[in-house]
């Protein structure tokens, strides 16, 4: 057994599920998904190995790995080691009544993600947001109108075919597959979770979670285990959104690369799990062009497109002010001001950073202002009631352009 590809299976469980490290139980799952690990009533295992993960977390950085796994991953050298570290970890699984049978599963090969997503769907039911508040929290995004449009034309389609259903009448065919195009830091991975929350609250698709993942995730270096990755990856994403970042990675330029194989078979998944699966697929405008053109079934499933332009000075300022809004940190007009001519003279090149360079400097701000009010070692009340101040905003060495923490 690969113990990279192991690993690396173990990461996409825990960053599947939004948790913030890689356990013992998703090393299990892991193991019992191998064919060649076969304890007795592994399928059983399986499941509740695979229910123990519910329910998702919230962590939206990568996991780390448990120092405790990475020695049982050290320990899986072999088949035969591989299996006697899965019989000791499935003695670990806590009991868990109600496991689904064998029947239960619907198709092979959707095993427990199907499980996963019936017990997400009906906590949805309970808990997800409606559509008007998740609307508010879309309207309320900064800079983003022509995105807003496009994305609220797409609902309205939605809804006018679900209308249509219901009274018998013909629907016209709006696909759940989106395409964003733009630099880094525009919003679109902001934007696809709202668009898969947005797709459960039209009941198009019946969990509404986004799992995301780049080349890494999806592409092997070993022949024939790249379809594998990406049917493990979907699985994973049925019932929501698969959201690829630089998407036009896996386009590669040589015949070697696996990138190809990675595509063709998102391709067959994408139609196998037409009412199931939305895909976004995300990068840079002109490469993802060569992205969709690189495959036929690409063309033909990617029908709508939703650019992302750059953020302009007053913009970045809102975000800023946004973000201090949420920590209760006071942005003056003074502040304000110092921050739009701090964004103006920066380079086109440092301001294609977008949202990120707002929220990079925000941190940067706060370090300045520790320091400032930390200076006597004394942090007074009113010290800690008070926003930023100008002295807070970092001095260029130059009068061109800013660098985010090159001045600290």
């Amino acid at each position: 057994m690969n113990r990279e590809l192991l690993t690396d299976r173990v990461v996409e469980l825990a960053k599947s599920h939004s948790h913030s490290e890689s356990t013992r139980v998703h090393l299990l799952v892991a193991l019992l998904e191998n064919k060649q690990i076969n304890p007795p009533n592994w399928e059983t295992h399986l499941r509740r190995a695979k229910l123990s993960l519910l329910p998702k977390g919230t962590s939206i950085d990568p996991p780390s790995i448990l120092g405790e796994v990475e020695e049982l991953l050290e320990g899986c050298s072999n088949t035969d080691l591989c299996l006697a570290v899965a019989e000791r970890l499935i003695e670990e699984l806590p009991d868990l009544e109600d496991v689904p049978s064998e029947e239960s599963l619907e198709t092979e090969g959707q095993e427990v993600s199907e499980q996963e997503t019936v017990t997400s769907a009906r906590q949805q039911e309970d808990e997800g947001r409606s559509l008007e508040e998740i609307m508010a929290e879309f309207d309320s995004l900064i800079g983003l109108d022509q995105v807003k449009a496009q994305v609220l034309s797409l609902i309205h389609s939605h809804q006018l075919n679900r209308r249509r259903q219901g009274e018998s009448m013909s629907t016209v065919p709006v696909g759940l597959h989106l395409v964003f195009t733009g630099n880094p830091g525009t919003g679109k991975t902001t934007v696809a979770r709202l668009v898969a929350e947005l797709y459960r609250a039209l009941g198009l698709l019946p969990r509404g979670h986004l799992v995301e993942v780049q080349r890494a995730d999806l592409v092997s270096g070993y022949v024939g285990q790249t379809a594998l990755k990406v049917e493990q990856v979907v699985r994973t994403a049925i019932g929501g959104v698969l959201f690829i970042d630089e998407a036009y990675a896996l386009a590669g330029a040589s015949m070697q690369d696996y990138g190809g194989e990675a595509i063709a078979t998102l391709v067959k998944m994408m139609e196998d799990n037409r009412d199931r699966l939305a895909v976004v697929a995300a990068g840079y405008r002109r490469e993802m062009e060569n992205f969709i053109q690189s495959n036929l079934g690409l063309r033909s499933r990617f029908q709508t497109y939703i650019d992302f332009r750059d953020f302009d000075s007053k913009e970045l300022v809102r975000i800023f002010r946004s973000e201090a809004a949420r920590h209760a940190l006071e942005v003056d007009d003074e502040v304000a001001k110092a921050l739009h001519a701090l964004f103006e003279k920066s380079s086109p090149e440092v301001r294609n950073g977008n949202g990120r360079l707002s929220r990079n400097l925000f941190e940067e701000m706060f370090r300045n202002m520790a320091v400032r009010v930390g200076e006597d070692g004394v942090i007074t009340d009113e010290e800690l009631a008070e926003g930023f101040s100008v002295d807070d905003v970092p001095k260029s060495g130059t009068e061109e352009e800013y660098v985010p923490g090159l001045y600290l």
